[in-house]
């Protein structure tokens, strides 16, 4: 979801509605891969942050470990192709 999209998703609540929100950028994953000597872009980071987005398990949330396990395949998986 890109900025634009997520505040026309946000104008469609209350302006009392209370949230609990933790964002992740493509700055986010793109730092994170280069401390793992993982090159990536911006379309890339952007990718992957979809990709984590689908797969989402809302018992656990999006966490480090869930950041590097998906930089790690979307790494993987863009060696073998």
């Amino acid at each position: 979801m890109n900025k634009k999209e997520l505040i026309k998703h946000l104008r469609s609540y209350s302006d009392d509605e209370v949230f609990a929100a933790h964002l992740w950028s493509t700055d986010d994953i793109i730092t994170h891969a280069k401390g793992n000597n993982i090159k990536i872009n911006k379309k890339e980071a952007g990718q992957i942050l979809e990709n984590i987005q689908r797969h989402l398990d809302s018992e656990y949330g999006i966490t480090w470990v869930t950041i590097s396990d998906a930089i790690v395949d979307f790494d993987n998986e863009r060696k073998t192709n």
